[in-house]
């Protein structure tokens, strides 16, 4: 809520300096005295108020209306700064807190300074109203806290089963990788034995002569990669040095 008294219309400063004498007790009209000496409360209340000073009557509507929203302000802060203290101590335990939950953290702050405000209050029916319906909304923050906690886990066995997805096939694939490359050694050995044994001994085709060293040149590194040696010049096997001198 908007004021637009006095004591209002001065500078956050002034009013915070106000506030703290008040909670220490210093007498009204003590603070009456130190606000109407001020030079800034002085010209405050020329433009606004024109030149009328600060009343102890002033003071205590200050207390009733102002004062009590700086205390309510004060109490929540402590609050949270309760809160913040407690999640420094578990944060090496819990990590980085979401978003959402931190949201939630301040529903149930909120809901807390409530619960303590109805329990100071009067007590009667209107009393235990204010309890019970806080404490529903306790509850329902507390489905809420569960159904994502519920939602987390599910998120986590499905983030799960995909790497166990992406694991299979990077297995599957290698193992694909595996068996082509074990067909193309085979493959490729046999089609050059054919061509040394038929160039050696003449019976083999120009033409298909000329096809597999085509094939050859064209899958050279295909070929070396998984074992396979190139085709020799001559068509012939270079002669083994250490067959010969057995």
């Amino acid at each position: 809520m908007s004021r637009v008294g006095k004591i209002a219309r001065l500078s956050q400063y002034l009013r915070e300096q106000l506030n703290r004498r008040i909670e220490d007790g210093e007498p009204g009209r003590q603070l009456v005295e130190w606000l109407n000496s001020c030079d800034e409360v002085r010209d405050t209340l020329a433009e606004h108020f024109d030149g009328r000073p600060i009343t102890e009557q002033n003071l205590s509507e200050w207390k009733q209306g102002g004062f009590k929203d700086w205390q309510h302000h004060q109490e929540t802060r402590a609050l949270a700064r309760g809160f913040l203290a407690e999640a420094e101590e578990l944060e090496e335990e819990i990590g980085d807190t979401p978003l959402t939950d931190r949201l939630s953290e301040t529903v149930a702050l909120a809901l807390a300074r409530l619960l303590r405000e109805a329990m100071n209050g009067e007590t009667g029916p209107a009393q235990r109203m204010a309890i019970l319906d806080i404490a529903r909304e306790f509850s329902q923050l507390r489905r809420q806290d569960h159904q994502m906690e519920r939602l987390g886990r599910e998120q986590q066995i499905w983030e799960q089963k995909q790497a166990e997805k992406h694991e299979a096939e990077i297995k599957a694939m290698k193992e694909e990788i595996s068996h082509a490359e074990i067909f193309t050694q085979v493959y490729g050995n046999m089609l050059r034995q054919k061509y040394c044994e038929g160039v050696e001994a003449g019976t083999l085709d120009p033409e298909r002569a000329k096809e597999l060293r085509e094939l050859f040149a064209k899958n050279a590194e295909r070929f070396r990669k998984c074992g396979v040696k190139d085709l020799p010049i001559n068509g012939a096997e270079p002669p083994n040095p250490q067959a010969k001198s057995e």
